[in-house]
C-alpha cells in the first residue's frame, strides 16, 4: 500500500446540472461513499449532492472525489454538506442525509463540530 498514489489535494467537482445564478435553497440530498475502506492508505472517498426545488424539479447536481489525506465516510458526508452550505441561498434550505454520524456532529453544536483538534472541523 505504500506505493499507492496519494489522494488529490484539490477539489475536482463535476456539476452535471448547474442552477442559473449559482445559489440554491430548497431540498438537498447529500451522500458520501468510501471505496477500499479496509485499507486506510488505499481508501478513497467521494460525495454527491442533488438539489430539488419545492415542486420536485432538479435544480443542481454534483459529484466528485474527496480531496485531502483523510479519506473516510464521515468526511465524505461532511463534504457533500459543505457543498450544499457553500451554495445555499439567503432563504435557507433543507439538507437530508443518511449519515447518523453527521447528524450527531451537527446536533452537538459548534463546541464539538468546530473544535480545533477535530479532523472534521474546517
Amino acid at each position: 500500500t505504500w506505493g499507492a498514489q496519494r489522494p488529490r489535494s484539490e477539489d475536482i467537482v463535476v456539476w452535471t446540472l448547474w442552477l442559473a445564478g449559482g445559489l440554491f435553497g430548497e431540498i438537498a440530498l447529500g451522500d458520501g461513499s468510501l471505496y477500499n475502506g479496509r485499507a486506510k492508505r488505499l481508501a478513497r472517498g467521494g460525495s454527491g449532492l442533488l438539489v430539488f426545488d419545492s415542486e420536485g424539479r432538479r435544480q443542481a447536481a454534483l459529484h466528485g472525489p474527496l480531496p485531502g489525506f483523510r479519506q473516510d465516510i464521515l468526511m465524505a458526508e461532511l463534504y457533500a454538506c459543505w457543498w450544499c452550505l457553500r451554495h445555499i441561498g439567503s432563504q435557507g434550505g433543507h439538507f437530508d442525509t443518511d449519515s447518523q454520524s453527521l447528524i450527531k456532529v451537527w446536533h452537538s453544536g459548534p463546541a464539538r463540530s468546530c473544535d480545533a483538534f477535530s479532523a472534521y472541523s474546517g
